[in-house]
């Protein structure tokens, strides 16, 4: 066998990898977030590196269209379509940038289409139940041995079509645990609810780094 037509043959191998079982789910989860016109949720999570917890927070995101407000007990995080707001609590400072895609971790509906990218091998590796809920759970892990990230895992309840709890491992030994406890979805939301008030902010620093 040639080594171009060994290659062919991997390479084909490698891209046909994943669970077709699962790309129909994902695919089915990411065409009901799509749908959506906005969507509330409320979440907890929780840090760990090896086994020492720093404890579970609380936090909520809301979000309409390209827009979004992700808030967390130390910052909140606007974007409003085109920019995107940092708002650091304890220092009192906004910070002004351009809208960066890679912010919407938390957020269900980014999550449902990571597989559309082509940058993880994925499979169903679980259907387990806990508590009254059902799960599937589908793992990624990313082709790119370089990736910081070696393991995500979506727990997703089937019958909603909804992300319900997210893990992410590192390879430095950090893992985050996201559980989404409270879901509304197609409320009304005014677009002015994606940026602060700047206007009316007393005591905190506005640093603009976009480029001029």
């Amino acid at each position: 066998m040639s080594l171009i037509l060994s290659l062919i043959i991997l390479t084909g191998s490698v891209l046909n990898s994943s669970d077709p079982a699962a790309k129909k789910l994902l695919d089915k989860v990411s065409k009901h977030y799509q749908s959506l016109k906005s969507l509330e949720i409320q979440f907890n999570y929780e840090l760990k590196l090896g086994n020492k917890s720093e404890g579970i927070q609380k936090g909520s995101l809301i979000s309409k269209g390209e827009m979004y407000v992700l808030s967390l007990p130390d910052i909140d995080l606007y974007c409003d379509g085109t920019d995107h707001f940092a708002h650091l609590k304890k220092n009192k400072e906004i910070q002004i940038s351009k809208k960066d895609d890679s912010d919407n971790r938390y957020h269900p509906k980014a999550l449902s289409s990571i597989h559309k990218s082509g940058a993880y091998d994925f499979r169903i590796e679980d259907k387990i139940s806990e508590q009254g809920k059902k799960w599937t759970v589908v793992e990624f892990k990313p082709m790119d041995s370089n990736e910081t990230v070696f393991k995500i895992r979506l727990f997703i309840n089937e019958a909603g079509s909804l992300i319900e709890k997210v893990q992410w491992f590192e390879k430095s030994g950090k893992a985050t645990f996201v559980s989404f406890t409270k879901t509304n979805s197609n409320k009304e939301m005014a677009d002015k609810l994606f940026k602060p008030d700047l206007k009316n902010l007393t005591g905190v620093h506005i640093e603009d780094l976009r480029e001029d």
